[in-house]
């Protein structure tokens, strides 16, 4: 099973981006791609800015932006950034690390996949 390998630590930012709070990325943290040790990892470095989810306001009661999902937000919006396509597919793999339930996942997973194609 993938994995994440350390501590999410994240400034709160004074700024906002479409009306979503920032934040910004205090120390790296490193996610394994496929399973622990698998030597496939995705590094998001110190520094990257991020609002974590960009979910619509209506769904953020059943989707939230924080706690067990904040990580694999965290890594999606990095991978998108820079272009990798595995994003979607870390994204679902990341989710279920954090132990986010099946239907929040699939729901999430849906999402970004819908966006993505707009």
């Amino acid at each position: 099973m993938s994995s994440f390998t350390e501590d999410l630590i994240v400034k709160v930012l004074a700024k906002q981006r479409n009306g979503l709070g920032l934040f910004e990325l205090v120390a790296p943290f490193t996610f394994d791609l496929g399973f622990l040790g698998s030597g496939e990892t995705v590094t998001v470095p110190a520094g990257f800015i991020t609002d974590f989810a960009s979910i619509p306001s209506f769904a953020r009661w059943l989707l939230p932006i924080s706690g067990k999902a904040a990580k694999a937000a965290l890594l999606h919006d990095y991978m998108l950034s820079q272009g990798d396509k595995r994003a979607p597919d870390a994204f679902s793999d990341a989710l279920k690390a954090a132990g986010v339930g099946p239907i929040k996942r699939w729901l999430m997973v849906a999402g970004v996949r819908l966006w993505a194609a707009l």
